[in-house]
């Protein structure tokens, strides 16, 4: 299999500022972090900029296998149909993706 460096990456290092800035918006309003000290959610938002950053250098740096979006086709579905089940359960999205987290931790 063919290894290419993300060509996205330009997407967000152009978009950055906006991105930290909903970012940072969205962990403030996060009923998860809405729970915790004021001087913990600072301390969050300060580590968000770096992480980003750290992220995006792995994104440009990391060679990824060039894979076809058929190979993904199955697990698209399966993600659609958890969130549809999810959703109609009253269960946002957010909250689905707190819960897939959480049991990938516990495991």
């Amino acid at each position: 299999m063919k290894k290419k460096s993300i060509q996205s990456s330009s997407f967000f290092k152009a978009n950055q500022h906006e991105i930290l800035q909903r970012w940072s918006e969205d962990i403030e309003s996060h009923s998860q972090f809405s729970k915790q000290q004021p001087h913990h959610i600072n301390q969050v938002l300060s580590n968000a900029k770096p992480l980003y950053h750290q992220l995006l250098k792995t994104l440009e740096d990391t060679p990824l296998p060039d894979i076809s979006t058929d190979a993904f086709k199955p697990f698209f579905r399966i993600w659609h149909q958890v969130l549809q089940d999810q959703i109609a359960q009253g269960i946002s999205t957010k909250d689905t993706a707190l819960l897939i987290f959480t049991l990938k931790k516990t495991v």
